[in-house]
């Protein structure tokens, strides 16, 4: 598309001054509230699926026939308690982005925007450690008795977590475009100044 003006009046049109957006302290303290609520759900999330997956993988760490298996399932275990630990460490919200007032307001919500942001784009706390663990337990499973199935239903569970792996990381992308479109916004917001 071509934003060109073809006529004066258009021309006119796309010179007149833009004025920012304004936004008062309790637009942003809505916001601020809104956006906690959403990382509190996607912390539980995050912390029940890990839970179930740590549960997973230490029964079958009890049932592998296996030294590598088990070596496998106790690495992705440690890999899973890793990635929740820095979640709850790194991802967590204050909750303080309410109780600010004015200027200090925007201030802290642009910060929790930007590390949420930066958490999101920097997946190696989150795919990494998990990495060794699969990469033993397919080692695991080409060093096992083949049976006429096994070698197939490795490709295919490789290939399913490759294709996962892909979509956290295009999910994730997105996450942190649109938080750094908010941070962007938000910069360039004239906030009134609420009289309180």
């Amino acid at each position: 598309m071509n934003d060109t003006p073809k006529t004066p009046v258009q021309q006119l049109w796309q010179q007149q001054p833009v004025e920012g957006t304004r936004m008062s302290v309790d637009e942003i303290r809505r916001r601020a509230s809104r956006f906690e609520k959403r990382l509190f759900w996607r912390n539980a999330r995050e912390y029940i699926s890990g839970g179930i997956a740590i549960v997973l993988f230490s029964y079958f760490l009890a049932h592998a026939h296996d030294m590598l298996s088990r070596i496998a399932f106790a690495m992705l275990m440690g890999g899973m308690t890793y990635v929740l630990a820095y979640l709850y460490l790194k991802g967590g919200t204050t909750g303080a982005a309410t109780a600010k007032a004015g200027k200090q307001c925007v201030d802290f919500f642009v910060e929790e925007l930007e590390r949420q942001r930066d958490l999101t784009q920097n997946l190696w706390w989150y795919l990494g450690p998990l990495a060794p663990g699969m990469v033993m337990l397919t080692v695991s499973a080409l060093l096992a008795p083949r049976t006429p199935h096994s070698r197939w239903v490795m490709v295919a569970t490789d290939l399913a977590i490759v294709a996962i792996s892909y979509a956290i990381i295009r999910v994730n992308s997105r996450a942190a475009r649109c938080l750094q479109k908010q941070i962007d916004e938000l910069r360039s917001a004239e906030i009134q100044q609420a009289s309180n």
